[in-house]
């Protein structure tokens, strides 16, 4: 099961701005890291807003088929936005 949502960002925790760490509700720490981790900035973003995107996709993806009768390849939306959810989830899909 998946740390609800929303996460918050914190950069330049402890006064050093180059860190960043994203907190749970609960104020339990999902992640840490600083400049050294490759696009730290734009990837701490994404980290943090990961509860909130996956909801999205689930909302999005509801009712959504197969169009291009490619079940389990990226050939439709339907298939990346099912790919993505598995990868989120650590669900293996039967293609």
């Amino acid at each position: 099961m998946n740390t609800q949502g929303p996460w918050e960002l914190v950069f330049g925790k402890n006064g050093k701005e180059e860190e960043f760490v994203v907190y749970a509700p609960d104020d339990g720490t999902i992640c840490r890291g600083d400049d050294e981790m490759v696009g730290f900035r734009d990837n701490a973003r994404l980290i943090a807003a990961a509860p909130e995107l996956l909801e999205a996709l689930e909302a999005c993806s509801e009712g959504l088929e197969c169009v291009a009768n490619t079940e389990g390849q990226s050939g439709c939306n339907h298939c990346i936005a099912r790919t993505a959810l598995a990868k989120a989830k650590g669900e293996v899909l039967n293609k």
